[in-house]
């Protein structure tokens, strides 16, 4: 299977290939919430370089650059410390020794 075969999300939790395989997502909430941070493709039917292939996976709903990566951390830790009340007040991203994303609580 060759990268770009994933194409499109149906709104009943399926994932569509070009090759028009229907594949089941499962949605991935932070633990003891009801926050959604994403899907994992089930891969429980599937066997050999296909399960191996799909399995790393982690779809999300946003282009996953750097600045999107970290207010997308962001909202996963601060609703995660919120059941403890922390306050949680940014969180940086280095992507590289020179490359640095930073997201703050917004004003």
């Amino acid at each position: 299977m060759e990268d770009g075969n994933l194409v499109s999300l149906s709104a009943t939790q399926t994932l569509n290939t070009k090759e028009g395989r229907e594949l089941k997502i499962i949605p991935v909430f932070v633990p003891n919430t009801d926050y959604l941070v994403g899907y994992q493709i089930d891969v429980n039917d599937l066997s050999g370089p296909e399960r191996e292939y799909l399995e790393g996976y982690f779809l999300v709903s946003f282009v996953p650059t750097s600045e999107h990566f970290t207010e997308w951390l962001y909202n996963i830790v601060d609703v995660k410390m919120s059941k403890i009340d922390v306050q949680v007040s940014k969180i940086s991203w280095a992507e590289t020794p020179k490359s640095l994303a930073v997201y703050s609580r917004p004003a």
